[in-house]
């Protein structure tokens, strides 16, 4: 399982290297994965797809109306999920190419890719943009940490109402 960073795949550092690496060799294991954002990120990457930074800026809160593709509405990770949902979500990377072996499973208007399946390998990774491992808490304090860009970006125009969203979600 991978989860959440703050890390951008695109700049490449050692230590992104190390997590793509480690993906690669879970692919070649043969050993199911699930990735969750920079789960997907790094699961995508591995297996020769592309991230960059979302042109349509950072999706924070909740991803809003991520609708199966018709392969999601038969996928088991997807099973009981109605056509259209909302899910935690907190990043401002994206799949720009998925990569080879990838079926698409659901997407909004921020990002296409929102769930896929990877076949890479002798493994198979099951991957998701948003966050479903979060509570609402979470999403609040992630989010408080990091009030000053929301604001910059556009999300609030206080701190005052940042810590308004923040009371609300935890309650």
């Amino acid at each position: 399982v991978l989860t959440g960073s703050s890390l951008n795949l695109y700049d490449m550092s050692p230590e992104i290297l190390a997590q793509i690496d480690l993906a690669r060799q879970v692919y070649a294991s043969g050993v199911p994965a699930f990735g969750s954002c920079w789960g997907l990120q790094v699961l995508t990457a591995a297996a020769g797809g592309v991230v960059r930074r979302n042109p349509k800026g950072r999706e924070m809160g909740f991803a809003r109306r991520i609708v199966l593709s018709e392969a999601g509405r038969a996928h088991p990770m997807m099973a009981g999920r109605p056509f259209a949902f909302d899910a935690p979500a907190i990043h401002q990377d994206e799949v720009e190419t998925m990569a080879p072996g990838t079926t698409l499973l659901a997407s909004n208007g921020m990002s296409e890719v929102q769930a896929v399946e990877i076949r890479s390998g002798r493994a198979v990774a099951w991957a998701v943009q948003y966050h479903p491992e979060f509570s609402f808490g979470e999403v609040a304090d992630i989010g408080i940490s990091i009030a000053d860009r929301l604001i910059s970006e556009g999300f609030f125009t206080e701190l005052e109402e940042v810590s308004r969203w923040h009371a609300d979600l935890v309650a």
